[in-house]
């Protein structure tokens, strides 16, 4: 603190030669300091007048970024992820969380958005509907954050469109569903080949490649396996009405799956297409291989199917001769995915699957996205939007390919798959297939 030392009346004609004098002076002095010092011990300390802020307010209160009244340098751009940290699948949240924040990290070292880095909000979804509806209302509550990662299956994204178009919160998924064509939702995009394309990608190898007459499909009975099968069934009908369709739909989470298999068998089926989740796919997997099937019927998967998940719950060989239509192989020779599996390996003990593969490129799609968007002088949820509808052929590569937005959906960023087959823990590459 500064002391103010208090001048007596006259103080100024005041001579301090004599011994009295600098006495007297020595005893005012020292009044003045005791009484300072007992006042700072004895009061708290009066605040000076608040300064008027002329510069931009700085608080944890969220902003309303819907006139985007940020002007700090430094102040962060909030993007929300939705996934499943816990439920049924807690690698896949563990490897969209990793892989995104590991792809906004990079972003921010090469300098964010002039100078302004992206702050990611994790929350977990479980991969159920009910919780990815509440991590979208409070994402849509919170002004700061400009647009939403995930949620990552089909059914919760149709749980949750409708609060995102509501709000004008971009978001993008790894969901697969054709039905989300008919939501008219301008604000949904997507960061994986839909199933329109890699189920019928499934279904014309099994018929042309592995010369089925008879074709079974198996599936989940969630949005996601009905979806995969009604664009089987009309691709079938449409391409190949001599070709013989058998459907058996299982429910998720089911631990007996011989009755299906062995309907497959006994229905003359000598290929068949399986649209299961992860665990779905171990449990059939090792039950199809028990029963024997593998000898007479082949098995063309889903990417659950490529999944360590999927390895990891298999006995080693188990999955062996098994095709998959798959977003990512460990052997695709492109230069791209071999440089991301060799740094997200090194960065995390593990090599990348499906969901790392596909959120690397869907984190590098918004964080392209959210730059564009600043060059309009606001970075928005609309400008955000604006800016994702708006990503040319020309301005992304990834771990999928070219990444730009379809012109004829608006919302597909993804335009291949790959078709691999199941060796010992992982696939080996057969060949990339485009739209």
């Amino acid at each position: 603190m500064f002391i103010y030392l208090i001048r007596p009346a006259g103080y100024q004609n005041i001579k301090t030669g004599g011994t009295e004098m600098k006495k007297l002076l020595a005893l005012v002095l020292a009044l003045v300091l005791l009484v300072t010092l007992a006042a700072c011990a004895g009061a708290p300390a009066t605040p000076a007048p608040a300064k008027e802020n002329t510069d931009s307010p700085k608080s944890d209160s969220p902003k309303d970024t819907s006139e985007a009244a940020v002007s700090s340098l430094q102040e962060p751009i909030y993007v929300s992820v939705s996934c499943a940290i816990t439920g049924d699948t807690p690698q896949e949240g563990e490897y969209v969380r990793n892989t995104v924040q590991y792809v906004i990290d990079q972003f921010n070292a090469d300098g964010g958005v002039d100078g302004r880095p992206i702050e990611l909000i994790i929350e977990d979804d479980g991969n159920t509907a009910n919780t990815a509806v509440n991590v979208m209302e409070k994402t849509t509550a919170d002004q700061r954050i400009v647009m939403q990662i995930g949620p990552h299956r089909s059914a919760s994204v149709l749980a949750v469109e409708t609060i995102a178009k509501q709000a004008g919160m971009p978001f993008i998924s790894g969901g697969t569903s054709k039905s989300f064509y008919s939501l008219d939702n301008p604000y949904l995009f997507r960061g994986r080949a839909c199933d329109s394309l890699v189920a019928s990608i499934a279904a014309k190898y099994a018929i042309e490649e592995l010369g089925a007459t008879t074709v079974g499909m198996i599936h989940d009975t969630d949005d996601y396996g009905t979806g995969a099968y009604d664009v089987i069934a009309e691709y079938v009908a449409e391409n190949y009405p001599e070709v013989t369709l058998i459907e058996e739909g299982i429910t998720t989470g089911a631990v007996d799956m011989t009755g299906p298999l062995l309907n497959m068998a006994n229905a003359g089926v000598t290929a068949m297409v399986v649209y299961v989740h992860d665990n779905d796919a171990a449990i059939l997997a090792r039950q199809y291989k028990e029963l024997g099937l593998d000898a007479s019927m082949k098995i063309v998967g889903c990417s659950s199917f490529a999944n360590p998940v999927y390895y990891d719950l298999l006995e080693e060989g188990v999955g062996d001769g098994i095709y998959v239509v798959a977003d990512v192989s460990q052997t695709n020779p492109d230069t791209y995915f071999a440089e991301f599996q060799k740094a997200y390996t090194d960065a995390f003990g593990v090599a990348p699957e499906t969901m790392a593969a596909a959120y690397h490129d869907i984190a590098k799609i918004a964080c392209d996205a959210i730059k564009r968007a600043a060059q309009t002088g606001k970075i928005t949820r609309e400008s955000v939007r604006n800016a994702l509808a708006d990503t040319s052929a020309e301005a992304l590569t990834g771990n999928q390919g070219s990444l730009y937005v379809s012109k004829t959906n608006g919302m597909d960023f993804i335009h291949q798959c790959l078709v691999a087959v199941s060796k010992g823990d992982g696939t080996e590459y057969i060949a990339t297939v485009y739209e």
